[in-house]
């Protein structure tokens, strides 16, 4: 079953077409993707799709054919610590030493805003 945004509410919540008796539980999350070109192996065969994350969010409300679903922000709340949220570690990618001619450009998708008719898949 293809699990899809099918309607965007407002800017805080969406609703997929997944519910209780596709297995869903309030808590689960979800990622919505923009599928990317297929990727093939050296031998030709497709293995899969260069996604891109639009969004993780995790379903609040659930009916039995479809969910609601938010993104939420769980954070820890350290009394001892009043700057807790303010520490963040930063990561960013490093170059690699490749060889020039088997670079291929591919073009990565850009993330564009969820729409109605986004894939979803289960985490």
């Amino acid at each position: 079953m293809t699990i899809n945004v099918i309607e965007i509410i407002d800017e805080y919540t969406i609703i997929v077409n997944i519910g209780s008796d596709g297995g869903l539980q309030k808590g689960d999350k979800l990622r919505i993707i923009e599928q990317g070109e297929p990727i093939q192996n050296l031998d030709g065969i497709e293995i899969g799709t260069v996604d891109i994350i639009k969004a993780e969010v995790e379903a609040t409300v659930i009916y039995p054919s479809f969910s609601i679903c938010q993104k939420l922000r769980h954070t820890l709340v350290n009394i001892l610590d009043p700057l807790a949220d303010l520490k963040h570690q930063s990561t960013r990618a490093e170059k690699l030493s490749v060889n020039q001619a088997d670079i291929s450009h591919r073009k990565i998708p850009s993330a564009k805003p969820i729409a109605v008719g986004d894939i979803v898949i289960r985490l």
